[in-house]
């Protein structure tokens, strides 16, 4: 089979759903050996990207390099061609599926990480419900906050409980998981102590 063009990609991944990439293409011309031109390709695309040293290195040019090729070894048979060929689609495909990976594994990294007990939401607003452990937790978090010593007295366990349940189906979360200030002004007004009648 005769090769008479080389292409090398590669792409960068700038988070956000963007990325760049720096792709060479060279002509291959007769007698030239096609896997020194694409080792030359690959070298001269992760210079672009900083992914070697900047300094130039004085290399063979790809005609001459190929020349040389041909007087240190003997003519390949078809069969030796068609295997070194196989072999470089199978090693540009390995590296097409590293790149990939590397991509999604820098775009899991890059989702935002709630801290603390809270838990990654769907992107749609939610209404409270005490069946849901995510909205217990997120419910306890925001009654220490606004009573911090709830747990300590029956009066405390009492009252949240009852918030809890008056709470019910009541709005909760926004599209970003974020706790209403709605939501929360409403737990403050029941978890305040019952004033003392005189």
């Amino acid at each position: 089979m005769r090769i008479f063009e080389i292409k090398y990609m590669r792409r960068n991944n700038l988070g956000n759903y963007e990325h760049e990439e720096i792709a060479m293409t060279t002509v291959v011309e007769e007698g030239e050996d096609h896997m020194a031109v694409m080792a030359i390709l690959k070298k001269d695309v992760l210079a672009g990207f900083g992914d070697l040293p900047s300094a130039p290195v004085k290399e063979e040019k790809p005609a001459k390099a190929a020349k040389n090729a041909k007087k240190e070894a003997p003519v390949k048979e078809e069969e030796e061609v068609a295997a070194e060929e196989e072999e470089a689609e199978e090693v540009a495909a390995e590296e097409e599926e590293e790149e990939v990976a590397a991509e999604e594994e820098e775009a899991e990294e890059e989702k935002p990480v709630k801290t603390g007990k809270k838990k990654n939401f769907k992107k749609k607003p939610q209404s409270y419900s005490r069946s849901s452990e995510q909205h217990k937790e997120i419910l306890s978090t925001l009654l220490k906050s606004v009573a911090p010593d709830w747990k300590k007295t029956d009066d405390g366990k009492a009252r949240a409980k009852d918030a809890s349940q008056k709470m019910e189906g009541k709005d909760f979360l926004d599209e970003e998981g974020e706790v209403l200030q709605s939501f929360k002004d409403e737990v403050q007004k029941l978890m305040a102590p019952a004033k003392k009648k005189k």
